[in-house]
C-alpha cells in the first residue's frame, strides 16, 4: 500500500503542510486508510533544519506506531490495520539558521492538522 505523504515548509515564518492527496495549508485533514504509513518529510526548499518532534493527542487508536524519527528531514508511523477516528498533531521543527542569526524552533499553530481514519 502506498504511504501517505505530508510535506513541510516555513513560509513567511509559518508552518506549512502539504500531503499527497492535494491538501495544503496551516492546518489540514489528511485522511489514512487503515495499514498505511504516514510519513512527515521536509519539502523542497523548506527554510528547515530538522523535525525534532511530532506529538499526537488524543485517541491514538487509528495508530500502530507512534511517529518517530527515521531521520533529521523524515518521521514515519504506522496506520492500524483497522479503526475509526481523528487525531490531530502538533509538528516542532527547527528553522534554518542564517549567518548571523541561531536555530529558532517552530511549532505548528493555531489548530493543530489532523488524521482521520477511514
Amino acid at each position: 500500500m502506498k504511504p501517505t505523504i505530508i510535506y513541510l515548509k516555513l513560509e513567511k515564518g509559518e508552518l506549512i503542510y502539504r500531503d499527497s492527496q492535494n491538501n495544503s495549508g496551516r492546518t489540514i485533514t489528511t485522511h489514512l486508510a487503515p495499514g498505511s504509513r504516514v510519513i512527515w518529510k521536509l519539502d523542497k526548499c523548506p527554510d528547515i533544519s530538522e523535525i525534532n518532534q511530532i506529538t499526537i493527542e488524543g485517541d491514538t487508536s487509528i495508530l500502530k506506531t507512534k511517529p518517530h524519527k527515521i531521520d533529521f528531514d523524515l518521521w514515519e508511523a504506522e496506520g492500524a490495520d483497522r479503526g475509526d477516528g481523528e487525531i490531530s498533531y502538533k509538528v516542532e521543527v527547527t528553522k534554518c539558521a542564517e549567518e548571523t542569526a541561531f536555530n529558532e524552533i517552530i511549532r505548528s499553530e493555531p489548530k493543530p492538522p489532523t488524521l482521520r481514519m477511514p
